[in-house]
């Protein structure tokens, strides 16, 4: 009877850690802290899948089949799970919030928009809303402006301290 309660412990404590370990990968690929990494895991992929449906808050999963688990993460990053034997490799890629011919890449579009929607005065609840949800699409695209720099664009980045580290 003893050991089947240190068994059953061992077990909660090992998928605890898988629980906190799969978080993290799937955090540090959101965060674009990491690109990605390779995991090896000797399980079908509809385990990897049902411990991520259980595990994670906010992952949107766009498909799935034995080879591929394909999730979306805040509408802003994809990240693709492919199983290779026993092991599963993590990528993500960022979505680009600009649409072909919707609006300009320009490197300092979104920091103007920003500029601009701060000083709109707004009059009514409603107004102060929209104002709030173009400011976060334009932050999102200057996040984005920012983390897809190229050599030359870092130069504009720093001159306006951005992203601001206190």
């Amino acid at each position: 009877m003893q050991t089947t309660k240190f068994t059953q412990n061992d077990i909660n404590e090992g998928i605890e850690n898988l629980k906190v370990g799969i978080c993290n990968i799937i955090n540090s690929l959101a965060n674009n802290k990491i690109s990605e990494f390779t995991l090896e895991f000797p399980f079908p992929t509809t385990v990897m899948y049902e411990m991520i449906i259980k595990f994670t808050n906010g992952v949107k999963v766009i498909d799935y089949n034995a080879v591929t688990i394909k999730l979306r993460i805040h509408n802003s990053v994809n990240i693709l799970i492919t199983k290779v034997g026993n092991k599963y490799h993590f990528e993500s890629n960022l979505i680009n919030p600009i649409k072909d011919n919707r609006i300009v890449s320009d490197k300092t579009f979104a920091t103007r928009l920003i500029r601009f929607l701060e000083q709109v005065e707004v009059q009514d609840m409603i107004s102060e809303e929209e104002q709030k949800y173009l400011l976060s699409v334009a932050n999102k695209l200057r996040n984005y402006q920012y983390l897809t720099r190229t050599e030359e664009e870092d130069v504009y980045f720093k001159n306006i301290r951005f992203p601001n580290k206190n």
